[in-house]
């Protein structure tokens, strides 16, 4: 009898998927339904229609809202032709392999994240190259090997050395390399000694961003990290480092025009005559690279290496939702950025994303509207609605009031991308909702929240 009462309570049991709070009302009927389509990378769970993707453009609302589990190869076709890394729910580094998407909580949650290519022109990252020992300005003496195209200035006639300590893995996965500074100015100017990561050639009018870790044990004077032109000399971007664990990250800074040649990431003092600089630093994971923002940690072993782009198209069933004459979709996402960049985007248009200069959300292609009120790049925790069929399209940004428009999409739904399409929109991705029919403005509304 209990294994038969049990039976009847499992059987009276609804999935997670048939919650009510998936349903949303639709547009001229009234009428609520399901999704047909559900990919939470928050919670890792996923749904789609049982119906095969053949049948989904003729298929009745009603017919596509019986949904089944499904996996997230089940939904999506990912591939990158690299490794790449991300944070593991532990605040551990992790390598993901070629075509493995990553599932990172560098925000304290599970998130999808997805970015565009970048090269990390740091050469020795990883601190290939190292050998401990001692570094005297006089050059007398030298044993001690920094890590490959790393170099230590002491600047002017100051005298002093610096202690290749070692280089070790810490409990979250970084190489390491300890640093111990004693450094003295004995001319009559003050100097900056200062240790570089990199030295590498720049042009005027790109955009530079640098990120790195540093526990700063101890120090005399304030240390300053600066990405800057070379030369005549141009600091790009500045910061200090505070006692204790510093997660460093300088976005965008723009090289300069005035006849500089190379750009330089660095730590240093300013030293005045007669003080001696005496600090223990260790550093980890550093990076310079031609973008507008910081990316994900790309790990070199002595020469310049790229993490490739993330690709993650939409699978048949999901390809056939999005492509319905009326169709719905819910997107709740953080910190994304990119010019242009598509949340969802066909290979050359888009469906849903940034404008150029992402102040604003554009639903449509070439025929688009704006959804929400000005924006600015990366957007916080957010979520973003909108539905569409032959009468025009609709959209909200964080419940925003809705923006409607009586033309319908205009995007082309032969392919669909996650996170690009014409652009990229680099960030970090929570839930993707489809419906199939184009949900009520109330609806779009109300589903136009950050998820909780």
């Amino acid at each position: 009898m209990l294994g038969t009462g049990l039976d009847i309570m499992l059987a009276g049991q609804k999935a997670w998927w048939q919650a009510p709070a998936h349903a949303a009302i639709e547009e001229g009927t009234g009428i609520s339904r399901l999704p047909a389509s559900i990919a939470s990378f928050r919670l890792g769970r996923y749904a789609v229609t049982t119906r095969d993707a053949a049948s989904i453009a003729a298929a009745s609302a009603d017919a596509l809202t019986e949904m089944q589990a499904a996996v997230f190869q089940g939904l999506f076709s990912f591939t990158r032709s690299s490794n790449a890394t991300y944070i593991d729910a532990g605040g551990n580094l992790q390598i993901a392999a070629s075509d493995v998407p990553r599932f990172d909580h560098t925000n304290g949650k599970r998130q999808l994240l997805l970015e565009g290519a970048s090269t990390n022109v740091v050469l020795a990252s990883e601190m290939t190259g190292f050998t401990a020992g001692r570094r005297y300005h006089d050059g007398v003496g030298n044993v001690g090997v920094l890590p490959t195209g790393m170099s230590a200035a002491f600047g002017g006639a100051s005298t002093g050395y610096v202690d290749l300590v070692s280089v070790t893995t810490d409990s979250r996965g970084r190489k390491r390399l300890r640093l111990e500074f004693n450094v003295v100015n004995n001319t009559g100017s003050t100097q900056f000694p200062r240790f570089r990561f990199a030295d590498i050639a720049g042009a005027s009018g790109e955009l530079w961003s640098a990120s790195f870790f540093a526990a700063l044990v101890s120090s005399s004077h304030a240390i300053s990290v600066q990405v800057e032109a070379q030369t005549p000399t141009g600091i790009m971007l500045n910061a200090n480092l505070a006692t204790g664990d510093n997660t460093i990250a300088l976005h965008g800074g723009v090289f300069p025009a005035g006849g500089q040649n190379m750009v330089r990431l660095q730590l240093g003092v300013s030293l005045p005559t007669g003080q001696a600089w005496t600090a223990v630093i260790e550093v980890a994971c550093p990076q310079l690279e031609k973008s507008p923002r910081c990316t994900s940690y790309i790990p070199t072993t002595g020469t310049a290496a790229t993490r490739a782009a993330d690709n993650c198209q939409f699978g048949p069933k999901a390809l056939a939702l999005i492509g319905r004459m009326a169709a719905g979709i819910v997107l709740k996402g953080e910190a994304i950025w990119g010019s242009s960049g598509n949340f969802v985007g066909g290979a050359s248009s888009r469906i849903v994303g940034l404008n150029t200069a992402q102040t604003q959300i554009s639903l449509g292609n070439a025929s688009a509207i704006q959804v929400g009120p000005a924006l600015t790049a990366p957007l916080p925790a957010f979520g973003t609605a909108a539905g569409w069929d032959g009468a025009g399209k609709a959209g909200s940004y964080n419940g925003s009031v809705i923006a409607t428009s009586a033309t319908p999409h205009d995007a082309t739904f032969s392919s669909a991308f996650l996170g690009r399409g014409s652009g990229f929109a680099n960030g970090w991705y929570d839930e993707l909702v489809l419906y199939p029919f184009r949900p009520s403005s109330a609806s779009l509304v109300a589903k136009a929240v950050a998820f909780a």
